[in-house]
């Protein structure tokens, strides 16, 4: 089984991590887990003004302060899992929008 978890930091995010360790107890060896997390945009002249380098580690920054809680739960579970970040851009819609859009790469 494959679960793409999201998480956003919040009270909400936490809980459904402890739902989702302890409800699939039984199957966390067949288990497979995507921690996932996208970031906000920065406006244009922001990342001008700041750098590619630096706004790469502010998307950094936020990813590991929103996943931290989710991570550490799913660490203390023994559950193994996969971790995926992204800053947040136009091209990288719902997939539901891509596919109206004819392109399904992220």
């Amino acid at each position: 089984m494959k679960v793409l978890f999201a998480s956003d930091g919040s009270d909400c995010a936490d809980r459904a991590a402890r739902f989702l360790i302890t409800s699939l107890d039984k199957a966390i060896k067949n288990l497979r887990v995507t921690l996932f997390y996208v970031d906000a945009p920065v406006l244009d002249r922001v990342a001008a003004a700041l750098g590619e380098r630096r706004i790469a580690e502010i998307h950094q920054e936020n990813s590991d302060a929103c996943l931290k809680g989710a991570r550490r739960r799913l660490k203390r579970s023994g559950l193994r899992f996969d971790e995926c970040t992204r800053p947040a851009t136009p091209r990288r819609a719902s997939p539901s929008m891509r596919r109206r859009a004819g392109t399904t790469s992220c």
